[in-house]
């Protein structure tokens, strides 16, 4: 039986399958059972796993098959090893079921971008459970390393050790990393550029020890993952270092999860002469915040049960999958050359602006937006009230973009911080205060269609003697817009006559 397309969706009662009820799958049933409107059902084909989550839940139904509930299901978790992720997600989506997989979406890019291009047809929920992003340590962490105090985070090393649990399918990579991938990109508000990776075979035929070398060329950042099932110790550590600060996540420490170190080193500014190391160390307080702790699974289930309900789009997506896989995907050709290796993510739709070779192609519809960094905030809000106003949605919210479509599949992509928007030509500037805005399938130049949107709230333009666009108006914050083209612009008026 095929389920029509969102069927039961909108209802009181949200019908939700959990396809793998072993370690992790419990999990799910017990968070899914405890929130309100959602019945949950049992697809495992070891029937003593079901009958001990029966006896121990509120259980729907329980089955040995999908097949044998797929009908009635409106969503569905898929929690079995990575090897059934795809095969399951497809034929949920293809029977209009929205679907959550556990992590990796998938074990390479094809088949995740098939279940994204699936899921977007149908309208339907594609979430990944990359359960960390739901931390609320891990939240903390990311505002705290964005902090002027903290300064440019320069490098990263995350620890994720334990004896166990050796998976059937996939090594230590594939079982491990995507949860530290997830995490740093998360943080970073980035995903890595190219990667290294250096595995080890010890107790198996898999790696069960393996290092993971990132670089985040947009933003300037290494980053380096330690994975392994073979350590006597469980290490769950992230550690970020700054310019001017140091920042310490321990998921294993409960009583803090999150230390920030006001410590560091800086070069001397009259050195010695002759001296070995021209550095000065420099150490200042320690500090834990409070964190109101939640459970991440909690909340991602909570999340996803929401998206269902309301058609939000999730904030981990099939997207955010699809960028972890495909590091992945990199890490073992870097496996297999021995060197680094350049990750492709397969862009389409809105252009991603990491990279000079990706701003090449976005040509005149990249505007760099100059403004102030006290009206930065402001700038952007009375752009995002106009695209409001002009029928446009938020359709995703990301630490450094925020893009915007309307009904007609335009978009509006505005990345926060020249720091986050790769390399932009000298004629746009790189000040931190900047803002790029990418136009894409709209009619016009880039910078013009900022302006209108602008104007919107009340600015005045004109073009300036670089062949800017200023905008302007009593109390109003100033701002220039630049095409990465730099070429000339048609003066502009308030009504733009």
């Amino acid at each position: 039986m095929v389920m029509n397309k969102g069927r039961k969706t909108n209802g009181p009662t949200l019908r939700v399958g959990v396809i793998g009820c072993g370690y992790w799958g419990s999990k799910h049933v017990r968070v899914l059972s405890s929130i309100p409107g959602v019945e949950v059902s049992l697809i495992d084909r070891d029937q003593r796993r079901r009958e001990e989550l029966e006896a121990a839940y509120p259980i729907d139904q329980s089955v040995s098959e999908l097949d044998d509930v797929i009908g009635d299901l409106d969503a569905a978790v898929i929690a079995t090893p990575p090897s059934g992720h795809y095969p399951l997600a497809k034929a949920c989506l293809g029977a209009g079921v929205h679907t959550m997989v556990e992590k990796p979406l998938t074990t390479n890019v094809a088949d995740a971008r098939e279940l994204i291009a699936m899921a977007e047809a149908d309208g339907l929920v594609l979430m990944v459970g990359h359960t960390f992003e739901f931390n609320p340590a891990v939240w903390a962490l990311a505002e705290a390393i964005r902090k002027p105090e903290f300064g440019r985070v320069r490098y990263v090393d995350s620890s994720r050790l334990n004896l166990g649990l050796y998976q059937p399918d996939v090594d230590v990579l594939w079982d491990l990393a995507p949860h530290d991938i997830s995490i740093l990109n998360h943080v970073l508000g980035s995903r890595p550029t190219s990667v290294s990776s250096w595995p080890m075979n010890l107790m198996s035929d898999k790696a069960d020890v393996a290092y993971l070398g990132l670089r985040y060329d947009d933003i300037d950042v290494g980053a380096c993952i330690h994975v392994s099932w073979l350590d006597p110790m469980k290490v769950r550590k992230t550690t970020v270092i700054g310019e001017n600060a140091m920042a310490v996540y321990d998921d294993v420490n409960a009583e803090e999860r999150l230390r920030i170190y006001n410590k560091g080193v800086e070069p001397l500014e009259h050195p010695a002469q002759g001296a070995s190391v021209p550095l000065t160390y420099r150490n200042g307080d320690i500090i834990s915040p409070f964190i109101d702790f939640k459970e991440p699974l909690g909340l991602e289930l909570g999340h996803f049960v929401e998206c269902i309900r309301t058609g939000e789009k999730p904030t981990v997506d099939g997207h955010s999958g699809l960028e972890v896989v495909s590091v992945l995907c990199a890490a073992e050709r870097a496996i297999e050359t021995g060197g680094w290796v350049t990750v492709d993510y397969g862009d389409d739709a809105v252009i991603d602006l990491r990279g000079p070779a990706k701003l090449a192609q976005a040509s005149d519809r990249l505007v760099h937006i100059d403004v102030a960094a006290e009206d930065q905030s402001r700038v952007l809000g009375d752009i995002s009230n106009a695209l409001s106003t002009a029928g446009f949605m938020s359709s995703t919210l990301e630490p450094n973009c925020s893009t915007f479509e309307n009904p007609d599949g335009e978009r509006v992509a505005l990345y926060l911080d020249g720091a986050s928007i790769g390399q932009l030509p000298a004629s746009a500037g790189a000040r931190r205060s900047a803002v790029a805005s990418l136009t894409s399938g709209l009619q016009g130049d880039g910078a013009a269609v900022v302006a209108g949107f602008l104007r919107e709230s009340g600015y005045e333009s004109a073009v300036d003697t670089e062949g800017g666009l200023l905008l302007a108006a009593d109390g109003l914050p100033t701002v220039r817009l630049t095409s990465v083209q730099n070429r000339q612009l048609v003066k502009e008026t308030p009504h733009g006559a």
